[in-house]
């Protein structure tokens, strides 16, 4: 739902029913973001409904239009509160009037730049205030002038009370917040979101200076909406912008209400053999194939079924209640190291779709993007679909539709609904392939609410319909 407001701004409501105040101009990309998507893009919002309670402190460093800070608010209570520094006056200025409109008394934001010094400093300011950033020695005298303050005077001028969570996204100046605040950090245990990735440069500076104050890195599997650990060296996803970070009491804290693993398993426990059977019967197409699958994966069996059963029996289990997170993590990595060594040796249609499933619920997006597109090319070289063995279902936005007589085409608009969600943060960067792949999905049949959301902005931004 969008609302008109004074001053050339609307609010959009976003999950939660928290409305966000922008600037009513689609050529801008949080006012296309919030309406396209209705959230924010990134996985860490849901997240951040998963992990904060009633009563938390939270610190958002670069609140932007405040989609954290809001989010926040509206979860922690009038017993919580949020301090949220933003240094642009405009974007301040649209945050506040959120604020306002949402009602919310436990929002305090600090028009100031979170820095290793207080002073005077100058921010950079960009077309899209997302991308706004404190100049350095090298741009010379350019830019807008802002006030600096640091994390640990804030901590004692304003006598903040435990933190439990802190958003720290200050495009590239992450390193100087966590500089300003070695006493704030050193004094207190909060779980600490930081971005790692300003543009296409991954920095990984800051989660190595926290890791000197005695906290431990972290990454989100989307899948689980849960943290495991993450060691320096190791991969990390062409789509991750973000790491977590915290000390020990406060990551058995998460451990204990089952939002991170501390120490991953090495050895699965016994798993029951037909798990994917009970998982696919939930599903309308999974309800319509299974006695045929049973019965073509018994008599027909491809090379490699004993190792894809497992593997679908696994992620089965990772998405059970009946296992502990550790467990879960362990079947979801178990089920993406199988399905990654199928595609090897013995790949088709079904294998290929699970591992798109598998791959993206354990943060593996770019791979899951790869699939994706190769996928589209069997489907434009017109490779017959092998329908033989059982897969998930490759979107979660598509599951649950009935597919009727045409699986084919609910099977192709799946794989292009999927390549559209992932392979961008947002259509508001790949508006052509948007254009293209949009119209497929609904001439196929099976079109969504949140794809003819996509297809409609692509088509007014292009058309310079930008604002009203």
């Amino acid at each position: 739902m969008v609302e008109i407001t004074p001053n050339s701004g609307i609010c959009v409501q976003i999950v939660g029913g928290i409305k966000v105040c922008v600037p009513d101009d689609i050529q801008l990309m949080t006012p296309y973001v919030l309406q396209e998507q209705h959230d924010w893009f990134e996985d860490e919002i849901k997240f951040l409904r998963c992990t904060i309670r009633r009563g938390h402190h939270m610190v958002d460093i670069g609140a932007n239009y405040g989609v954290y800070t809001l989010t926040a608010a509206s979860l922690v209570g009038p017993e919580g509160s949020i301090a949220a520094f933003e240094p642009y006056p405009a974007t301040a200025d649209w945050l506040r009037r959120s604020v306002e409109a949402n009602g919310f008394g436990n929002i305090r934001v600090i028009e100031a730049a979170v820095s290793s010094s207080t002073g005077r400093g100058s921010i950079l300011a960009s077309e899209n205030s997302e991308l706004n950033r404190l100049a350095g020695p090298a741009d010379g005298s350019a830019g807008e002038p802002v006030v600096l303050t640091t994390l640990d005077d804030s901590a004692r001028d304003l006598a903040w009370p435990q933190i439990d969570f802190v958003k720290i996204d200050a495009e590239g100046h992450e390193i100087s917040v966590i500089d300003g605040g070695r006493g704030f950090f050193m004094t207190q245990s909060p779980l600490v979101m930081c971005e790692i990735k300003a543009g296409d440069k991954v920095d990984l500076v800051p989660i190595a200076r926290m890791e000197e104050l005695g906290y431990s890195a972290y990454r989100l599997v989307p899948g689980l909406d849960a943290l495991v650990p993450f060691h320096r060296g190791e991969f990390i996803d062409g789509y991750q912008l973000n790491l977590f970070c915290c000390k020990e009491d406060r990551a058995r804290m998460l451990s204990g209400a089952g939002r991170l693993v501390m120490q991953p398993l090495t050895q699965l426990p016994d798993l029951d053999r037909d798990a994917w059977i009970g998982l696919l019967e939930k599903f309308p197409f999974g309800r319509q194939h299974l006695a045929i699958w049973q019965e073509k994966t018994t008599t027909h069996m491809v090379p490699g079924w004993d190792t894809y059963r497992h593997a679908l029996n696994a992620y089965a289990s990772s998405r059970s209640s009946e296992y502990a997170l550790p467990v879960r993590y362990a079947c979801l990595r178990f089920a993406y190291d199988r399905l990654a060594g199928l595609l090897e040796r013995n790949a088709n249609h079904p294998r290929l779709l699970s591992y798109v499933r598998v791959a993206a619920d354990l943060g593996l997006r770019q791979y899951a993007v790869s699939a994706l597109r190769r996928l589209v090319e069997m489907m434009r070289d017109g490779s017959p679909v092998f329908a033989g063995e059982p897969f998930l279902p490759v979107s979660p936005d598509l599951e649950c539709m009935d597919t009727g007589m045409n699986f084919a085409d609910w099977i192709g608009a799946s794989v292009l609904e999927r390549l559209v969600s992932l392979g961008s943060f947002s259509s508001y960067f790949v508006p052509d392939e948007t254009a293209t792949f949009v119209p497929t999905i609904k001439a196929l049949g099976f079109p969504t609410a949140a794809m003819e959301r996509r297809l409609s902005l692509v088509q007014r931004r292009l058309s310079g319909l930008g604002s009203g």
